[in-house]
């Protein structure tokens, strides 16, 4: 159970916008109203994106993003089709987020990137003998 100063942790769904709330309880997506809600930081806090690019423009807010110590989850799905505009963005990603950074681009599945900054790092291994 979480206490009073703790987050409270949500199920993420691969289903676009369609999570289960729990009885009595609404679920709203606020990206579209607040697409730069204010969201406290805290010494050792680290922010989620969810964010999908549709061309070059976009890439300094990743960028932003990145450089703050944010994780954000890409979907590159509407870029893929523009070959020399991707390649782009990808080399400019790399080139940032993890030759100057320190962090990490990571592909998941055939259209996502996970950007994780210098503090996070991913694992193929899966330990589960705790």
């Amino acid at each position: 159970m979480a206490g009073a100063g703790e987050p409270r942790w949500l199920p993420i769904s691969n289903e676009p916008r369609a999570p289960q709330a729990r009885e009595g309880e609404a679920f709203h997506f606020l990206d579209a109203r607040f697409p730069d809600a204010p969201i406290a930081r805290t010494p050792n806090g680290i922010i989620l994106h969810r964010a999908e690019i549709l061309d070059i423009t976009g890439l300094p807010q990743l960028l932003d993003w990145a450089s703050d110590g944010d994780i954000v989850m890409l979907d590159t799905r509407r870029l893929m089709g523009r070959q020399t505009e991707f390649n782009a963005v990808i080399e400019r990603l790399a080139a940032f987020v993890e030759r100057d950074l320190g962090g990490e681009l990571v592909q998941m599945g055939e259209t996502r990137i996970l950007i994780l900054p210098p503090s996070v790092r991913a694992t193929e291994k899966i330990d589960r003998s705790g």
